[in-house]
């Protein structure tokens, strides 16, 4: 796992590098893990960043004061910098809630267990390759 943080953790930077990135705007992307953007008229993208908080290392949701949604006003370019950094700083929360989601409807279908287990590797590597070109696509 750490060497997927140290992979997560210099593409991010590789990213910071490559856009004029606040401090707040930074604070503001990790605190929220969902991020939606909205074109407008102008060219430029309204963003969304909301979602609950989650403690990083366990990633168990936790309550914060800040629930409130905030919102961006951004260039596409940027935006799309934004978002690739948001996606690899929160890209462990979302890979754990989709393994989640799938492991309770597996659970819900009467699966052998080889069976659930050749399906969570599966998921699994999914989210690895997907890791992979996430990675060599920035």
């Amino acid at each position: 796992m750490r060497k997927i943080d140290s992979l997560l953790s210099e593409q991010k930077k590789r990213l910071l590098r490559r856009v004029n990135m606040s401090v707040q705007h930074q604070e503001l992307l990790h605190i929220f893990p969902k991020m939606m953007a909205d074109p407008l008229e102008s060219g430029a993208v309204k963003v969304h960043l909301g979602g609950e908080g989650y403690n990083r290392k366990t990633l168990n949701r936790v309550k914060r004061s800040i629930n409130k949604q905030q919102d961006l006003k951004l260039s596409i370019e940027t935006c799309r910098i934004y978002s690739l950094y948001h996606s690899l700083h929160h890209y462990k929360y979302h890979t754990f809630l989709h393994c989640k989601k799938e492991w309770m409807n597996l659970r819900v279908t009467t699966f052998g267990s080889f069976q659930l287990r050749k399906r969570s590797v599966v998921i699994m590597m999914h989210h690895i390759i997907r890791l992979i070109v996430l990675l060599n696509l920035s």
